[in-house]
């Protein structure tokens, strides 16, 4: 879920964006929202944001579960601080850590864009399509697994989980699978080209989610090459099957 404001401004992509300067929160989730209302039938108690950066998705799918409650995980610290600011809906839960199939430390390239931070390095097809994206530093973070949090799940299965962790789902999915079991929707981004040495193909992701009970609904939103308008990622939607 990289969308910058420059990124929207071009292909017209909607909802809440931010601008690669000053990562400022945009708000005109309107589109975004009313696409997804259909999702309501769910009924969707607890939500969790994985790679929750500053609040983006958080604070559009408020508006298409206001009754949920909400688990945000951010590894970057300066990032973290400016989402529990921005975050303030029914009492959320705030962690300051990566997921991944481990728990420890790591090193995360912190890019000048903070949307483009991965635990793994770039490609050189990211750096050439997003030149805004290229500076980057290492910083340690702390890293856990998502069922190491599942003592906060409500005994319902009325769980939705977004993914958006540039390149590491496959670790996230492999250290999670416990609380992902209990989960109605997924929505993560997906590759189709990969951004990041070692990112999963959108094959992967499609059939290990499918092992788990999964079926692939279509997606959200788009991100597209600005030198050929080829399809780079999207945001996939994928419902648990006979639910």
């Amino acid at each position: 879920m990289i969308f910058s404001k420059v990124i929207k401004k071009i292909f017209g992509l909607v909802g809440l964006s931010i601008s690669k300067k000053s990562n400022q929160l945009v708000n005109n989730p309107n589109e975004w929202v009313n696409s997804l209302l259909w999702l309501r039938k769910y009924e969707i108690l607890q939500i969790i944001d994985i790679g929750a950066n500053i609040g983006q998705f958080s604070n559009k799918i408020k508006h298409i579960f206001p009754k949920a409650a909400i688990i945000c995980f951010e590894p970057i610290p300066e990032v973290y601080e400016q989402l529990k600011n921005n975050v303030r809906w029914n009492n959320p839960k705030f962690f300051n850590t990566a997921l991944g199939n481990t728990k420890g430390t790591s090193q995360i390239n912190l890019n000048e864009y903070s949307p483009s931070s991965s635990i793994l390095e770039m490609e050189k097809l990211h750096k050439e399509a997003f030149k805004f994206a290229k500076n980057q530093k290492l910083i340690e973070i702390e890293v856990d697994t998502l069922d190491n949090y599942s003592y906060l799940l409500n005994e319902n299965r009325n769980l939705l989980v977004k993914i958006d962790v540039q390149g590491f789902e496959k670790q996230v999915i492999e250290g999670g699978k416990n609380v992902l079991s209990k989960a109605r929707i997924i929505i993560l981004e997906v590759s189709y080209e990969p951004l990041y040495l070692g990112q999963p193909t959108f094959k992967e992701i499609y059939d290990e989610l499918y092992s788990l009970g999964f079926e692939f609904h279509g997606n959200i939103e788009y991100l597209r090459n600005p030198k050929d308008l080829s399809i780079l990622q999207s945001d996939a939607l994928f419902i648990r099957r006979n639910k």
